[in-house]
């Protein structure tokens, strides 16, 4: 009987032993917790070139022959530009787009007025959010419009107006090089003296653009 509580103890003993040597296995071989949060990929640095099309609207204000008018159409085109990581998730670029457009009216059978141009030359500051880049950006802008006087007098004037713009947006990483940028930007594109049938006038332009297109990063 002693024999069989010694064998018994010693069991014991020696099965406390090998789990108290399991658990010091387990909890060593526990994977260690990295406590720091990066909130950008870094994904975003270098050159890329893109394709786009929209929506466009705008404002004509007519001095002279005193006449406003609201444009709408569309406008398709291609950019490209460059960005950098500058620190923090802050990613600084330069942009250029140009693109056609169809964005213009005929107005009361007086006026027709037509934008079939439009580029910018921008730079952009955005957030590093990982797949997804919003933004903000402005710079300068230029556009190509034509003004036709249909009644009393008919007559047509083409010029190129500059001035500024200013916007924001967003990508959205779709695989390693491919992106979808959805933007929208507002153009003030000044003042500009046009020669029509019934003299000299003088047409304000401002114009508005929503867009979505693909960028690839090379």
């Amino acid at each position: 009987m002693n024999r069989f509580a010694l064998a018994l103890l010693c069991g014991t003993a020696a099965l406390g032993t090998a789990s108290a040597h399991s658990a010091d296995l387990l909890i060593n071989d526990q994977p260690s917790v990295n406590n720091s949060f990066s909130i950008g990929s870094g994904g975003w640095d270098g050159f890329y070139a893109g394709v786009f099309a929209g929506y466009g609207f705008g404002n004509i204000n007519q001095t002279g022959d005193v006449n406003t008018a609201d444009l709408t159409g569309w406008l398709g085109g291609v950019k490209g530009g460059l960005n950098y990581t500058v620190g923090q998730g802050v990613v600084l670029g330069a942009t250029a787009d140009l693109a056609l457009a169809d964005v213009g009216i005929e107005d009361d059978g007086d006026y027709a007025y037509k934008m079939g141009w439009v580029g910018t030359v921008q730079a952009r500051v955005g957030m590093d959010a990982g797949a997804f880049l919003p933004y903000v950006s402005g710079g300068i802008a230029l556009a190509g419009l034509t003004a036709n006087e249909l009644l009393p007098t008919a007559g047509e004037d083409k010029k190129m107006h500059t001035g500024w713009t200013i916007g924001g947006g967003v990508e959205v990483s779709l695989m390693q090089n491919l992106s979808l940028d959805v933007n929208y930007r507002y153009i003030d594109l000044g003042e500009q003296e046009y020669s029509l049938g019934s003299g000299d006038n003088t047409i304000k332009l401002t114009s508005s653009a929503i867009t979505a297109g693909l960028n690839y990063k090379f």
